[in-house]
């Protein structure tokens, strides 16, 4: 939907302020806008103007009618340009709130910011638009939509640069009306020294900018507006994505880690042990106080199970030699072992605690 005021709306303006022009005694033009707002202030004006002369006219009938007809010419192009901006203001809502409810869907944080760049331009009525994540005093060009644009670069953003202004302030700047210039990289990204540069906040916290072009006329109201509601809204899903792409960051940071540790683990008892010393979770069918691991100063080996295995059945020395043939002694040094990983005194003491478990190791 076009913001501009359509011709039809235009012409009937140009025409009552024309006209009022003449009757004031007045020549030359009216000045020419699409802006409806800059329209309704020049009829507002014009309104003013005649209801103050006709309090003080002092003439025929004639003269008093025809500024009556004037201020009434006057009046009912105010009403329809006023129909016509609430109607395109709806629009904008209507097509921001959907745009943002598909946008909610993305999942891929260069897809979201590419088509914010192009929904943004959709529904304000421009042609060109960058989107840029910004850090602490540097712009970081993610996304363009338009024709013609060159090349992505960063910039820092300069102290006297409209980014460092938005940036510090969190409101919008028009670098053709406040005066605040664009730095000159900006410039040449969007191939215009006009642009409506617009903050997505969280908060107070500015996670991106738009810059909007605007070269051939300064941007009316109603697309200020536009491109404001729709970067705040923007801006929740931005910033929603931007979170859970750096907590996939993370995982995936994690995951690499542990998959590094599986590798190099000879012992799922030892992983095991180091579960059950942060979660206090034993595994199904045994509970943190009955699972010997929790216990150990260190884990058994394998071969410690084996032994603490026939410990557990009643079995000597000489039968746990014979069974895994190994020495005797080679069974002594075990068995040491593992009363000191289970903190026991003697084979006695490791029976009565554990000898339930005997079918699980």
């Amino acid at each position: 939907m076009n913001i501009l005021l359509p011709e039809r709306l235009s012409d009937q303006v140009v025409a009552a302020l024309t006209a009022y022009t003449r009757l004031l005694g007045g020549g030359g033009e009216p000045p020419f806008t699409k802006d409806p707002r800059v329209a309704l202030d020049l009829l507002h004006n014009a309104c003013r103007v005649a209801s103050a002369h006709i309090s003080q006219q002092i003439g025929s009938d004639e003269i008093l009618f025809g500024w009556g007809k004037m201020i009434a010419r006057l009046v009912q192009a105010i009403y329809e340009v006023q129909a016509w901006e609430e109607q395109v203001s709806h629009w904008i809502v209507a097509e921001i709130s959907d745009s943002i409810k598909d946008l909610r869907s993305v999942r891929s944080v260069s897809e979201l910011l590419r088509r914010g760049c192009s929904e943004m331009a959709r529904i304000i009525s421009v042609e060109s638009v960058m989107l840029s994540k910004s850090g602490s005093n540097r712009i970081e060009p993610a996304a363009l939509h338009g024709e013609g644009l060159d090349p992505l670069m960063s910039f820092h953003a300069t102290k006297s640069s409209a980014e460092r202004l938005v940036m510090s302030s969190g409101l919008s700047v028009s670098t053709y009306q406040c005066g605040v210039a664009a730095s000159v990289e900006a410039t040449r990204i969007l191939r215009s020294s006009r642009q409506l540069i617009v903050p997505v906040s969280v908060g107070r916290k500015v996670i991106g900018i738009f810059h909007i072009a605007d070269e051939d006329a300064p941007l009316v109201d109603l697309q200020k507006d536009g491109a404001n509601l729709f970067a705040s809204c923007f801006a929740a899903v931005m910033d929603r994505l931007l979170v859970e792409d750096a907590q996939n960051h993370r995982l995936q940071a994690l995951h690499a880690v542990a998959n590094d540790y599986l590798k190099t683990t000879t012992s799922v008892s030892a992983l095991n042990a180091g579960i059950f010393a942060e979660t206090d979770i034993a595994p199904s069918g045994v509970t943190a106080l009955e699972d010997p691991d929790r216990y150990l100063h260190a884990p058994p080996t394998g071969r410690e199970r084996e032994v603490l295995k026939l410990i557990l059945e009643g079995a000597s020395n000489q039968h746990i030699a014979s069974e895994l043939v190994i020495s005797i002694h080679t069974v002594k040094s075990h068995v040491k072992k593992i009363l000191r990983k289970l903190g026991a005194s003697n084979r006695t003491e490791i029976i009565s605690r554990y000898a339930h478990l005997a079918g699980r190791l």
